[in-house]
């Protein structure tokens, strides 16, 4: 098409944001505006290897024959989506360039969506709404300041605005009788005795925070029961609380603990500015903590500023999971980790944050044995009896490579020095001793250790959060050893990523899943349930269709069993009571997590004789751990219980009328 055509076409549109040199329009508009112009444009994507699923905006110029395809996430759900990826395209050349914003932690971020939509989309009048609160609040009277993430938010939070039911409002917005729905509050009662560590104190310490080597700060202590423990193991803590705790000063620290305090401050304002000085003191993470609940939850109580009062004159404002992690971007300016449920860990250590992230991925293994075999005789290799005499320094230097699946470097082993002196270097250690070791463990360990990295990649890309240069050097290397260069690592995670919306593929990884860990309960052309605890050995695309539901959830160490569902892009983790000592555990909650809204769904199993119970739990244990009692108490209760359609038995009271007795 001759570049005059080109643009008739694109200045006869009648839909569009109409910017100096360039018009920009929705993918479902442009096909319903003009076949001609979505055909040529689709033709050229196709033609540059882009996908139909890789852009849902068109940038066409009015200038020349240039385009670019743009995806922006959750284009229909976000308020102001942030771009994820360019492909700016050449039409009269066929060049084609990609650029990856997945990885910025400040991405470019869209205004006025409704623009680039059809005048009749259902949601045109919702989108136009919140461009208009936008206006009056005066958001827009600088273009210069609103164009990436981070400016965005800090402008909204320096205005006092918040988001509320899909327009702007002061944050702290008053009733006529405002002050006094709030009168009275007394706050000091939500502090509690406690008997062990509060949950994100434990967050911290099962990911090796609390081992002694970073000082902490439990900002808002209550009582003060936290910081006690740590000081007992030996650990630099200092507590600080309004009322019970002021003898001290806060500091900061390496590691700052905001637990539930946020959730109970009625007044938004210094709630925000709770959170602000809380992040000010951290030097390396920030743990957030708040009560998790939702309508359901807020309806026991009276309605209290933005809150609720309870029966103990306290206030709490109750958080869905997503409501915390926007109001944490909100104020930080940044983007959280989830850990769990109603915890979140925000790292203003960018080093420290991809080591987390990183480590999450990282399966531990053991590798005991090591069997010798005949050596191919080679000038450069080490001698035999030198191995020989130094085996211990040597089997340690081999155990560490097989952790790495690579060559360690020289800060990576700890006995470096001791090693060289022998050696010469860790390449001449490690060529000598695969030699005399078996390869194959360490080949395994090598294409373990690449799978970690690959979904590593993966889940940084969903999660936005790869940027090379805060990488640990350990990461790096391991980037070179195992890809050759980031741009690959980043390709190689991209394409897995994209690959989870294959659900026929992660139909068939969930099959391949079933031949490979031998347990867990398939429905046919529904699901794959498995224990939380054979995760990391399915897979890739497994680990990471779960990893980004985990990703939006937290942490999965109080899940017990994991729902892969393959006719929908859902993913359902199950928490039973007493999973590990009981016969029948009782279902306690199931949350359902939607990979393509982004959507948590929090569901509280049902009481007393409508409970719901796991039938046959040894079905999802491996078979070299199958408890033989479990077993003999299967196999007994098969014989008269059967499960339906969709995998259930009977309830708690259905199935003591059929034993007519109460099990045990």
């Amino acid at each position: 098409m001759e570049q005059g055509d080109f643009m008739k076409l694109v200045s006869a549109l009648g839909v569009g944001k109409r910017l100096p040199g360039a018009v920009y329009v929705h993918r479902a508009a442009l096909k319903e505006e003009s076949d001609v112009l979505f055909a040529l444009i689709n033709d050229a994507a196709n033609e540059a290897g882009i996908g139909p699923r890789q852009w849902n905006v068109v940038k066409l110029s009015t200038r020349d024959q240039r385009i670019s395809l743009l995806q922006y996430k959750d284009f229909y759900g976000s308020p102001f989506p942030e771009l994820f990826r360019s492909h700016a395209i050449d039409l009269a050349t066929g060049r084609a360039r990609t650029t990856d914003y997945g990885r910025s932690d400040n991405p470019p971020i869209l205004h006025r969506k409704e623009l680039l939509l059809s005048p009749r989309h259902e949601r045109i009048q919702e989108y136009q709404r919140l461009t208009d609160s936008a206006e009056a609040a005066g958001l827009f009277a600088d273009p210069k300041k609103i164009g990436f993430r981070k400016q965005w938010n800090r402008l909204i939070r320096n205005k006092g605005l918040a988001l509320v039911d899909g327009v702007f409002r002061p944050a702290i917005e008053r009733t006529p009788t405002g002050q006094a729905e709030t009168d009275g509050i007394e706050r000091h009662l939500t502090a509690i005795d406690r008997t062990r560590l509060s949950t994100p104190m434990q967050i911290l310490a099962q990911h090796g925070y609390l081992d002694g080597q970073y000082s902490v700060l439990d900002y808002g202590c209550g009582k003060g029961d936290d910081v006690r423990e740590l000081g007992a193991h030996g650990i630099d803590v200092v507590g600080w609380d309004p009322v019970y705790v002021t003898d001290s000063s806060p500091r900061s620290a390496d590691l700052v603990n905001l637990g539930f305090v946020i959730n109970v401050i009625e007044d938004p304002k210094e709630r925000s500015e709770t959170l602000l000085r809380a992040y000010d003191y951290a030097k390396k993470v920030l743990v957030v903590s708040v009560m998790i609940g939702g309508e359901s939850t807020n309806g026991r109580f009276s309605r209290c500023g933005d809150g609720v009062r309870t029966s103990r004159n306290t206030f709490q404002k109750y958080y869905t999971q997503q409501e915390l992690r926007s109001y944490i971007e909100q104020v930080l300016g940044e983007s959280p980790v989830a850990a769990k449920p109603g915890v979140f860990l925000v790292f203003r250590d960018k080093f420290e944050e991809q080591n987390f992230l990183l480590e999450r991925q990282h399966v531990q293994r053991e590798w005991r044995q090591l069997t010798a075999r005949p050596r191919t005789v080679h000038e450069y290799l080490i001698p035999e009896d030198k191995i020989r005499q130094n085996l211990p320094l040597f089997e340690d230097f081999w155990q560490t490579a097989l952790d790495l699946g690579r060559v360690p470097a020289n800060d990576e082993f700890d006995f470096s020095d001791q090693l060289r002196s022998l050696a010469g270097s860790h390449k001449r250690a490690f060529e000598s001793l695969k030699e005399h070791f078996e390869t194959s463990e360490l080949e395994e360990a090598s294409a373990r250790r690449l799978q970690d990295l690959t979904v590593f990649f993966a889940l940084a890309a969903f999660d936005r959060r790869v940027a090379y240069a805060r990488f640990s050097p350990r990461l790096r290397r391991d980037i070179s050893a195992f890809f050759r260069s980031y741009a690959a690592a980043r390709e190689e995670g991209s394409k897995l990523l994209y690959s989870i919306a294959d659900l026929e593929g992660v139909k068939g990884a969930c099959v391949e899943a079933v031949k490979e860990v031998r347990c867990g309960r398939v429905l046919p052309g529904h699901s794959l349930t498995v224990h939380r605890s054979l995760l990391e050995q399915l897979p890739p695309v497994l680990r990471v269709y779960v990893g980004c539901a985990g990703a939006l959830y937290g942490d999965l160490d109080s899940v017990d069993l994991v729902k892969i569902h393959y006719t929908s892009p859902k993913v359902t983790f199950l928490i039973y009571d007493e999973y590990d000592s009981c016969r029948l555990p009782v279902l306690s909650a199931r949350v359902k997590v939607n990979l393509a809204t982004q959507r948590i769904d929090f569901f509280e199993g049902h009481p007393g004789e409508d409970s719901q119970l796991l039938y046959f739990k040894s079905d999802f244990d491996p078979v070299d751990r199958k408890e033989p009692e479990q077993v003999a108490f299967d196999r007994r209760l098969r014989q008269v219980i059967h499960l339906d359609e969709n995998g259930l038995g009977p309830s708690l009271g259905a199935l003591e009328q059929i034993l007519g007795v109460e099990p045990t």
